[in-house]
């Protein structure tokens, strides 16, 4: 009987041996998996930072932009006041094309034809 109870303790014991190393194996494999999981998480986590910090960059860059162009547009703005309108080009144009400038002579012009008829 004795033999019995120490093959059953044997028995007992060797489960419970066996049984706990799969544990400790599960328990590894586990530590395993968290610590990659956290490798992971953290790369994911730095790439995240990295692309957020290139935002904030363009953002900013956009935003001086915006400025930039905000200040160029009002500085148009106050320019076009001195700007001619085009009814007033409409007149100028019209009595250019009255007084038709291309069309008179320089003195030295005038005495050289002068002199020209003479001689004939």
């Amino acid at each position: 009987m004795v033999d019995e109870t120490v093959g059953d303790i044997s028995a007992v014991f060797n489960e419970f041996s066996t049984k706990l190393r799969d544990i400790e194996t599960r328990h590894d494999m586990l530590k395993e998996r968290l610590l990659l999981l956290s490798q992971s998480f953290l790369r994911h986590e730095e790439r995240i930072m990295k692309e957020l910090s290139l935002m904030r960059e363009d953002t900013k860059e956009s935003r001086m932009d915006i400025d930039r162009m905000k200040e160029n547009l009002q500085s148009l703005i106050r320019d076009s006041a001195d700007f001619a309108r085009r009814d007033e080009l409409m007149v100028l144009e019209k009595y250019m094309k009255m007084w038709e400038p291309l069309k008179f002579v320089k003195e030295d012009d005038v005495k050289k034809m002068i002199n020209d008829r003479l001689k004939k």
